[in-house]
């Protein structure tokens, strides 16, 4: 289930031109946060919160099996950053 959570919390960060960036627009410790990366923490209620609220998902999505954390997303159910937009969107 951890590493559902690390797989999914990577898919979510690849739409995203850097993980820095990420982390800026969330302003969360870059060292921090690749520790969410790497699986070795996971994130306190606030900073889930903020996760959350950052990729348009639910704490429980985050949690799915990888395979169908990945279903939602390519099927629209999830938002994906757009790089036109510069901003995230929910697919077409």
């Amino acid at each position: 289930m951890h590493d559902d959570f690390v797989a999914n919390l990577r898919l979510l960060c690849s739409y995203y031109p850097s993980i820095a960036e990420v982390c800026r627009r969330l302003d969360i410790n870059r060292a921090q946060f690749n520790r969410y990366l790497s699986g070795r923490y996971r994130p306190r209620h606030a900073a889930m919160r903020r996760l959350c609220a950052f990729f348009g998902v639910e704490e429980h999505e985050l949690y799915l099996p990888h395979e169908n954390f990945v279903s939602l997303v390519q099927a629209g159910r999830l938002p994906v950053e757009s790089s036109r937009q510069g901003g995230v969107e929910w697919p077409d």
